[in-house]
């Protein structure tokens, strides 16, 4: 046999040295350009931008401007950092894997991409992708806008490199020499060679207004309502409300700031592109930079409030990127946590923010503790001036400094890499110390109004406190005390009076505070202590509430969902697009949906003796107790229900052995269940189910099926057990198969046109119950029943018909659980149908 020859017509290139320089943003020089393209490319040393139609090409070239749409022929000056060329191979890795590979992500102002144009499939598990915002591997949707070569990555860039010039001289800026390294900026600033900052002259506003005056007005709402209140947590003068936005009439360069971020957080919450804050953002950018050199209070205020901008949208293994610019300026003005005024809530503003990025990257924060207070090498000096303090939101920011003080004392040094353990031990004790009197000499509001200790049912306890900052003063508190306890050095030994508190206890402490208080000013700290927390502890339950504590500040603070769209982006990895089998708790809590049992009503005496009374009805009620025995202990199950409800004349018609339950148009599942429909309306639409429990289990077997050849292969079988148990509802009797099933017939009634309450009214009510047997239970069985309003069955996007109320993903759905015992067998079928009858009776409802 001749061997085969490889094919020549195909080739295997090595482009990994392209792809890296493409994604890290180097400087290449393409040949063949035009001559215009190469006087765009020298004269401004960028890609051009511009930030929407209504600007031309020519001007992009003169003012700076940097794009929203990018050309073809571009040289991308983005910054490259040693981390994203370690990280390249890895997102190559994941973008082949049904992840988004666009370094230059292009978006177009005047293109709205519709999420019903992306094909959902529910069996199978799809990364869901946002095109607007794109997934990376080291974060979620957010930090796309700033991935290389965007957009916002090339303002955040130039904004970057001009802050930390400015730390060097007041002078005007001018373009970088190769590898300049900031002496004064916080951990050693590099300016990469690839980093070419255009001098400031190049920039100029732009002449056309970026809003309309309804919506500066819908903005600057929003800020006041929603984030000033964050920015202002541990303020009692509530400067971010009431000082600074008077600040913004006579600098523009504020006003736009705070309107990019009040835009950027309604993009978020109600998932929308990202055009606006990003036009915002550039001309913020732009009118700021002429005014660097002035390094006055609104430059300053304009700098921290971009900053929060950047942390809400980028990914948190860049935060400290995204913030050494600004603490480079701060550092030089000579601003700390005591200069009173605006500055001083500007600080601790941005103070919060370095902590956060500290404690998410395990690093020291950019400003130097010892630059916090009193400016001296003491921290005797620091926690003298921290209580001597008038005000309890002083003792709140204590707190922010202890933690500072924690990591300044783990994060390793490079100056220092063998750690003196006698100087470590020296240290940790001090600072324990003052972590301690913290907590015991806090003053009165910082104290919890009220205390409800964990349970059984409730792992962590509830801990309730009237303001934000002793929410937050108080759960970094205990993260300060995590991580010191962790790190406690192997030879101290605490005495009896000084024992602290367990790590584990310090974790509860931390969940219980944010399960307890909803503000949404402390929510947006707690991210990174619930982390922390959350690695102390190992129980199944424990870990359970602490994904839905985080799942309950994501939520709350960044989205707002609208469809299930929204629910499933804002939940990235968790598994929601999956068929009703594989529902879990999970998607009932999201739905908004819950389990009520009612107590087991007592037999009325008329319904035992009133059979007796008919003629010849002794030998009906025989045959229906015949019926219910072999409902409630022979195999033949679904016979058995017919004869007692269909046949005879019984009030109900049988339809078919199964149902339907449909998300969106294209996706309709075949559910199991026998369907019944009322014999009285006239109409096919099923309004009963009957439904066994072994028939779903052995459906979800199916779904996770053994290879093939068929034979003994017990890791396999060991992997499909617990894949099983994963989806088993703890309680058998509230399985969320039955919401599926209950929605399915709802469904069905809405497909009816010919009913005469067609097209149905937001206040309608579909009547939907089921019937639920377990095989193995021969003493009772539960009764179902449901009023699903139009609002809930809206949420499932079927039919298309029907009317969408505004507040659809806030309607909830109770589902009424009853036991019904099978005995007395003659009475099972009069208990039963009066328990359907009484559901499907016609009668307006109204839905909640």
């Amino acid at each position: 046999m001749a061997r085969r020859r490889p094919p020549k017509e195909f080739e295997i290139l090595d482009i990994t040295d392209e792809v890296i320089r493409d994604y890290n943003g180097a400087e290449t020089e393409e040949e063949g350009l035009d001559d215009n393209d190469s006087r765009m490319l020298r004269t401004s040393g960028r890609s051009s931008l511009v930030v929407n139609e209504r600007i031309s090409e020519t001007s992009t070239i003169t003012t700076g401007y940097v794009p929203v749409q990018r050309h073809q022929t571009v040289d991308i000056s983005s910054p490259a950092s040693q981390r994203r060329t370690e990280n390249a191979v890895a997102d190559l890795l994941y973008f082949s894997q049904n992840g988004q590979s666009n370094p230059s992500t292009e978006i177009n102002p005047t293109i709205h991409v519709s999420m019903d144009s992306v094909p959902i499939d529910i069996i199978t598990e799809y990364p869901y992708i946002d095109h607007m915002q794109a997934f990376t591997p080291e974060g979620i949707s957010e930090d796309g806008i700033f991935l290389p070569g965007s957009a916002y990555h090339e303002l955040h860039s130039t904004l970057r490199n001009h802050l930390i010039q400015e730390t060097r001289s007041v002078a005007p800026t001018r373009s970088t020499t190769p590898h300049i390294e900031v002496d004064s900026a916080p951990g050693g600033v590099v300016l990469e060679e690839t980093e070419v900052t255009p001098p400031i002259n190049d920039f100029q506003s732009s002449q056309t207004p970026l809003l309309s005056q309804h919506e500066e007005c819908s903005l600057w709402k929003n800020y006041f309502d929603e984030i000033a209140p964050w920015l202002d947590k541990f303020d009692r003068d509530r400067h971010f409300q009431q000082i600074i936005p008077t600040m913004s009439r006579d600098n523009d360069h504020l006003r736009y700031s705070m309107l990019a971020l009040s835009a950027r957080q309604l993009e978020l919450k109600h998932t929308l592109p990202t055009n606006r804050s990003l036009a915002l953002y550039q001309e913020a950018i732009h009118l700021l930079l002429p005014h660097l050199p002035t390094r006055g209070t609104a430059v300053i205020a304009t700098c921290v409030i971009l900053c929060v901008l950047e942390m809400l949208s980028c990914s948190p293994k860049a935060w400290q990127r995204h913030l050494d610019g600004c603490a480079s300026l701060m550092e030089a003005v000579g601003i700390n946590g005591f200069v009173g005024g605006t500055e001083q809530a500007l600080f601790w503003c941005f103070a919060r923010m370095d902590i956060c990025g500290g404690l998410i990257s395990s690093v020291k924060t950019l400003i130097p503790i010892s630059h916090w207070a009193s400016k001296t090498l003491s921290i005797e000096n620091d926690v003298e001036l921290f209580k001597s303090a008038s005000t309890f939101e002083h003792w709140a920011n204590y707190a922010v400094y202890l933690t500072a003080q924690v990591l300044d004392l783990l994060a390793p040094s490079s100056s220092d890499p063998a750690r003196d353990e006698a100087k470590f031990r020296t240290k940790w004790l001090k600072l324990w110390k003052y972590i301690t009197e913290w907590y015991q000499e806090r003053p009165a509001p910082l104290h919890p109004i009220m205390t409800i200790p964990s349970s059984d049912t409730s792992p962590f306890p509830t801990i309730l406190y009237s303001n934000p900052a002793a929410m937050s003063g108080n759960q970094l508190h205990h993260t300060a005390s995590i991580l010191m306890l962790q790190n406690q050095p192997s030879t101290v030994r605490l005495g009896h009076a000084a024992k602290p508190r367990s790590i584990l206890w310090h974790a509860r402490q931390v969940c219980g505070i944010t399960a307890s208080n909803e503000h949404h000013g402390a929510w947006t700290n707690s991210v990174q202590p619930l982390w922390i927390a959350g690695r102390c502890m190992s129980h199944p339950s424990l870990l359970f509430h602490k994904s839905c504590l985080l799942l309950q500040s994501e939520i709350a603070i960044m989205s707002e969902a609208k469809s299930i769209h929204d629910i499933i982006r804002q939940h990235p990895r968790e598994r929601l697009l999956v068929q009703p089998l594989e529902w879990t708790r999970l998607h009932l809590d999201l739905l908004k949906c819950s389990f009520q049992e009612e107590e087991i009503d007592n037999l009325p005496e008329e319904l035992g003796s009133s059979a007796s009374e008919v003629p010849g009805s002794k030998k009906s009620v025989d045959r229906d107790a015949r019926s219910a025995e072999r409902l409630a202990t022979s195999e033949m199950k679904n016979a058995a229900i017919k004869k007692l409800v269909a046949e005879d004349g019984g009030p109900l018609r049988l339809q078919r052995p199964f149902g339907y339950f449909c998300f969106g148009k294209k996706h309709e599942y075949r559910l199991h269940g026998t369907v019944f429909s009322m014999r009285s309306s006239g109409s096919l639409t099923p309004v009963f189910a009957f439904l066994q429990r072994g028939m779903i289990r052995i459906q979800r077997e199916g779904i996770f099926g053994l290879p093939k050849p068929r034979r003994p292969n017990p890791p396999a079988e060991l992997l499909r057990e617990m894949r099983l148990k994963q989806i088993e509802p703890t309680d058998q009797w509230c399985d969320p198969y039955i919401l599926a099933v209950l929605v399915g017939l709802a469904q069905s009634q809405a497909e009816e046109k010919q009913s005469p309450k067609a097209p149905f009214r937001e206040s309608h009510v579909f009547k939907t119950c089921a019937v639920y047997v377990d095989e193995k239970n021969t003493d009772f069985m539960y009764f179902y029943s449901a009023g699903v309003s139009v609002a809930f069955l809206s949420k499932f996007e079927y039919p298309h018909t029907l009317m969408r109320p505004k507040k659809a993903m806030s309607s909830e759905l109770g589902i009424r659980l009853k036991k019904l015992p099978f005995k007395p067998y003659a009475t099972l079928k009069s208990r039963l149908l009066a328990e359907i009858e009484a559901c499907c009776k016609d009668e307006e409802a109204v839905a909640t």
